[in-house]
């Protein structure tokens, strides 16, 4: 029985009484609220099927950008002759700025997902405005060398001659793994 007069009942029958209104607005909610049907819930199924194939879409543009992107600033050959390819580069350029290479060493290459980082430690002398001139050519991205760190010093305190020590670097692409043959008349295991 409710009895909210007596102190000693008050606080059971305000539970009971709230008991009661959360139970008729769940009678209330079974009842208003229509269940849901097996073509609303395909058509969620479908709408999330759609979403997540427009995702991987976008995903996989995104990836043949980069790629792309990457593609351009990166080398196809065995280390050797990109070595060469570099170098040859480098002294085209210095040649066309009056500079001289006094030292190019490649330093011991290191292999990064997908690709060969080499790195190579390369000194040049010449006047400072032409070795500045190929700093600024050596750092454009068609170059395909990244230009990791420079250090230059006055070769004499009165003239403008200047020995720059650069750090650089060129990405190899790597080879995609071949997969070795097997013989057409039996698998390779002999006993």
């Amino acid at each position: 029985m409710i009895n909210l007069r007596s102190r000693e009942d008050r606080s059971a029958s305000v539970l009971i009484l709230l008991s009661i209104l959360i139970l008729s607005g769940s009678l209330i909610y079974v009842l208003a609220v229509p269940e849901p049907s097996a073509a609303g819930m395909a058509k969620g199924r479908t709408l999330s099927r759609l979403k997540i194939e427009q995702e991987i879409e976008a995903i996989t543009r995104r990836s043949q950008e980069v790629r792309a992107a990457v593609k351009r600033r990166t080398w196809q050959g065995e280390v050797e002759s990109v070595t060469a390819l570099v170098l040859q580069r480098l002294t085209a350029q210095a040649n066309q700025r009056s500079l001289k290479i006094t030292a190019f060493r490649p330093l011991k290459g290191q292999v990064i997902e997908g690709m060969t980082e080499l790195p190579f430690s390369v000194q040049i002398t010449g006047a400072f405005p032409n070795v500045s001139a190929m700093l600024k050519g050596l750092d454009a991205p068609d170059t395909k060398i990244a230009l990791r760190s420079v250090q230059i010093a006055a070769s004499d305190g009165v003239s403008s001659q200047v020995t720059a020590t650069l750090g650089l670097s060129v990405y190899i692409e790597a080879a995609a793994p071949s997969k070795p043959a097997v013989p057409s008349g039996g698998s390779r295991d002999k006993n």
